[in-house]
């Protein structure tokens, strides 16, 4: 209420300033810059008003330089997003060649209340209380603007003041941003005119020991190879170089800006090392940047591999190792269709939730391997997969499932993001919503070089999930392996989202999780023109 009264009291005061908030880009070169800063930030839910420093990288600041002795600097604060609906623009003024000044106040950002808040030139100090504890001191500048040098595209604050966001009468809203430096985040790597991309098979682990197989686009032209190793960043590769039997990429390569993240990302080299916590009571890596990431290279097949200890990280920003994925002992294979037999399906046997009455729903975790019977790699987007329950073959329908018509052959890359749900590796989790189930089972069957080739039927009584006690180090009972169950495949492609590429959850963490986990998660939502929409899900 406190909070409401003062910026309510705010607009009375907002005729005392004479410049107008620039709510619409101006025109002029924009630059997406690196922005790296230290700031001030008290979130607006919280019930102690006291300022903390905080140190922000590799977020996304956008500048528009009018060529006339103007430049406009959107994303003045890095914690806007907490604060506000609307942005504005920070005014920069030339003085002198190199030189610029914003003076202020300036009106930047609409609350939620729909009041205008201000930047102001402030200044901060420390002093000691009575309880001897150091506490930040902040109070108007004697001038009410701070400096700047600029050239094309890049800004550093040349001052040691601070930019407070005030409520336009003085009140400092303990949002503030200092020693701001914005550059280029870096030039894509192009691809030669004309190169013709292929796939190639990417194996690895991630952090969490998942495995990763998936597709990818390169190309090897000469001494030079292309690879686009990250699914977030499926068209941004990476470039190496062939000499003799190696092949190294350069660390930290730009990858683009990803609002996901919310950060600039890159690809960085390093190596990790495994090491054990106590409190956890598992082992975590250590990752440790390296100039490049080198892969052994077999010219006849087309293959590059690395040694056990080699990472390749999917990075948020040039400065500390800041993980958005990661890569362990990645490897590279060129991928020729050809027509092959899926391995057989698993049915692990901790993969189990018996129905529960509460939730109306039980669960199966089932593994779809993407290698052939005999360890070569199959493309995930031509296999696919039918469930058996009690010996029939299951249809997946609207009326119990996230779907938009029956549904029996199930593609290995699908995941409805609800009850049907895909990670790295083939690892799937599949619901259903009745009880009474004596026996589970899974068959694949892969298509390609005009052939169609299934695996096994491999199947499961369900009293072998229920007698089954790893405490007791019990023997994991072996499934049912029959025939396949040959019929004609229908591919349901339009019983999935349309426009949907992928869907993957997120815990409130950063981790990436099979299915969404109890308390706060994020769906992120791939679509097939490349967009990603990102959800916020709680789970009870």
């Amino acid at each position: 209420m406190k909070k409401t009264t003062l910026l309510a009291i705010a607009a009375l005061f907002t005729a005392n300033v004479a410049t107008a908030q620039i709510m619409q880009q101006p025109e002029g070169t924009v630059y997406n810059t690196y922005a790296c800063s230290q700031s001030f930030y008290c979130s607006p839910s919280s019930e102690v008003r006291e300022a903390k420093p905080e140190t922000n990288r590799a977020y996304l600041a956008v500048l528009v330089d009018d060529g006339e002795g103007k430049v406009y600097l959107k994303h003045p604060f890095p914690q806007q997003w907490m604060l506000t609906e609307e942005d504005g623009y920070l005014t920069l003024t030339r003085e002198a060649d190199g030189s610029y000044t914003a003076v202020m106040p300036q009106p930047i950002f609409t609350t939620e209340e729909g009041v205008l808040t201000y930047a102001e030139a402030y200044t901060v100090t420390t002093e000691t209380n009575e309880d001897g504890i150091e506490q930040f001191v902040f109070q108007p500048a004697a001038e009410n603007k701070v400096s700047f040098s600029y050239k094309d595209g890049e800004l550093r604050q040349t001052d040691d003041l601070i930019i407070a966001l005030t409520d336009g009468n003085g009140q400092f809203l303990l949002h503030a941003v200092y020693d701001i430096d914005f550059t280029s985040p870096g030039e894509l790597v192009q691809l030669p005119e004309g190169v013709q991309l292929e796939d190639f098979f990417l194996k690895a682990t991630d952090d969490e020991n998942y495995s990763v197989n998936r597709m990818v686009k390169g190309a090897i032209v000469g001494n030079d190879v292309y690879m686009a190793p990250f699914s977030s960043f499926e068209d941004s590769f990476i470039h190496g170089t062939i000499e003799g039997n190696k092949v190294s990429f350069p660390t930290d390569q730009y990858l683009g800006y990803s609002e996901f993240w919310e950060r600039h990302i890159y690809a960085r080299a390093a190596t990790y090392e495994e090491e054990w916590d106590d409190a956890m009571e598992d082992w975590y890596n250590i990752y440790t940047k390296t100039a490049t990431i080198d892969f052994d290279y077999d010219a006849e097949k087309q293959v590059l591999t690395t040694e056990y200890g080699t990472a390749l990280i999917e990075n948020g920003g040039r400065e500390d190792i800041a993980i958005a994925s990661v890569l362990i002992t990645p490897s590279l294979t060129h991928f020729v269709e050809k027509a092959a037999t899926p391995a057989d399906p698993q049915l692990p046997i901790y993969g189990f939730a018996p129905f529960d009455p509460e939730y109306g729903n039980s669960y199966f975790v089932v593994n779809i391997p993407e290698e052939d019977t005999e360890g070569n790699f199959i493309n995930p987007g031509q296999l696919y997969y039918n469930m058996f329950i009690d010996g029939e073959k299951f249809v997946f329908t609207p009326d119990d499932y996230d779907i938009y018509e029956n549904m029996t052959e199930i593609p290995a890359t699908y995941d409805n993001g609800e009850d049907i749900f895909t990670g790295d590796g083939g690892q799937k989790v599949v619901y259903f919503y009745f009880e009474g189930i004596e026996t589970v089972g899974v068959q694949s069957y892969y298509t390609a070089g005009g052939e169609t080739h299934y695996s096994h039927l491999v199947t499961r009584p369900i009293s072998q999930y229920e007698n089954y006690d790893e405490d007791e180090d019990d023997e994991i009972p072996a499934p049912i392996v029959t025939e396949p169950i040959i019929t004609t495949a229908i591919h349901n492609v339009e019983a999935t989202q349309p426009g949907v590429q992928s869907i993957v959850w997120y815990q409130a963490d950063g981790r990436m999780s099979v299915v969404p986990q109890h308390g706060l998660n994020i769906k992120s939502i791939r679509m097939a023109d490349g967009t990603v929409r990102n959800l916020k899900v709680f789970v009870k």
